[in-house]
């Protein structure tokens, strides 16, 4: 467990790497609380392990608290990588951004789970998130679950997935331009 507090017009840029062995678990939650005119960058790249799950908890408590937490994970084997985030927006005037990516190959799972909750006196909200994910073969699978919840009448607030499989058409282009079949 990582708890940060940010005070009024504090800057953290933060990122973690997680690159634990085939068979490892890792859990791990990081709880941030920001004030007025603070700003969060927060980055997590889980690369390997049997089961990583990453909670990150945030309460923007200020006018002109901004978060923006953006990760990249890649889960093979038979792993499963997850990815919990809370964003809390107690206060008027606060901004959250949230992004995150996903590369799934073989019997592999990416879970993405983000709630973006806007409290009935946050007006003038500013939160979106995002989730993308690729699957590489057949066996691999996505879970993805964006979630708001708004008691705030003046907010600007979204929310989106997508999975995909690879496009054989552009497999097809670059194999046409001599690139071997496993790195297209």
């Amino acid at each position: 467990v990582v708890e940060m507090v940010l005070q009024d017009d504090a800057r953290l840029d933060h990122a973690k790497l997680v690159d634990e062995a085939e068979q490892s678990f890792h859990i791990a939650t990081t709880a941030l609380r920001l004030a007025a005119g603070a700003r969060y960058n927060g980055f997590v790249l889980p690369l390997g392990g049997r089961l990583v799950r990453n909670e990150t908890r945030v309460r923007l408590t200020a006018a002109g608290a901004e978060c923006r937490l953006a990760g990249a994970y890649v889960a093979a084997g038979d792993g499963q990588v997850d990815n919990a985030i809370f964003i809390d927006h107690a206060s008027p005037g606060a901004e959250s951004r949230v992004v995150f990516k996903g590369v799934i190959d073989d019997t592999a799972r990416g879970v993405f789970q983000g709630k973006t909750l806007v409290r009935q006196q946050a007006q003038k909200t500013d939160g979106h998130q995002l989730h993308k994910a690729l699957l590489l073969s057949p066996g691999a699978e996505v879970n993805a679950k964006p979630e708001l919840e708004i008691y705030a009448d003046d907010v600007k607030c979204g929310h989106g997935a997508t999975a995909a499989q690879l496009d054989e058409d552009m497999v097809f282009y670059l194999l046409a331009r001599g690139i071997p079949e496993a790195r297209a």
